[in-house]
Order: structure tokens, then sequence, then C-alpha cells
């Protein structure tokens, strides 16, 4: 079984993850990439470079804005670590997304709540009116 390790260096901790983790990763990125390339229409393509650089696996263009996706095939979930990760290494104005999956389970995805409710505004109906939120739930309900 295949394990980050730590080592100690002039300037802190790095840690190193073993091939075969390497490429299970690689193997995820490439697998929800294809996935989101026929969802949407559109290529989108592995960040190569990004495992020394930093940065997201995934981008994907929508009207709302850049989505910086980190891809995560691990057993063991870790959302905040891997949100607060999505989070440090998108850009200003890319909306931070975690796209992660277990063995023999289907893909979640875990973003920021106004994150997501930016995606959820520009995906409205043009003549959607915002007040009628008020109408279906109670105040109470709301608040």
């Amino acid at each position: 079984m295949s394990r980050l390790v730590e080592r100690g260096t002039r300037s802190g901790t790095e840690r190193f993850m073993g091939k075969a983790q390497r490429t299970k990763g690689q193997v995820a990125e490439r697998e929800i990439a294809g996935m989101l390339s026929a969802e949407l229409g559109q290529v989108v393509e592995r960040r190569l470079g990004q495992e020394r650089d930093g940065g997201c696996d995934l981008i994907v263009e929508t009207t709302a804005g850049e989505l910086a996706i980190q891809v995560k095939r691990v057993e063991r979930a870790s959302v905040p670590a891997w949100l607060d990760q999505a989070v440090e290494d998108a850009g200003p104005d890319q909306l931070p997304v975690v796209a992660w999956r277990q063995s023999r389970r289907g893909w979640c995805v875990v973003m920021q709540f106004e994150d997501w409710c930016t995606l959820l505004r520009e995906a409205m109906p043009v003549d959607s009116e915002p007040e009628s939120v008020t109408r279906r739930f109670p105040e109470d309900f709301i608040s």
C-alpha cells in the first residue's frame, strides 16, 4: 500500500506520493475530464505539471466563471482539507471545486455554498423572481 512520505527540508516538510498513488490520481483526472467533456460538449483536459507547479487539476469554462477542479480518488474522505486546497489553488476569479470518488461508487462534487449559489443563479431562468422564495417558505425557515 502506497502512502505519502514526509521529508524535512530547509523550507519545511514536503510530501511525496508513491508511483501507484500518482498513477491512480492521473487515471482519475483523465476519467473525470472525459466525463465532463462528454457532458458539457467542450474539451476538458488535465493541467500537466500541476503536481509539480501547484494549482488545480482541471479548469472548466462556464458562464458563471472558471471552475478550478481538484480531483481526488481516495477511500477516506478529507473534504475540509480538500476544499481548503481547492480554495488555495483557485485563482481570484475561479470557483474552487473538489471532485472525488471511492472505489465502486460514483463521483461526488463539493464546493463552497456561495460558489454553488453563483452557479445556481447563472442557471436560473431569465424570468424567475427572487422574491418567490419567500412565498414558498415561511419567514423563519429562510433566516
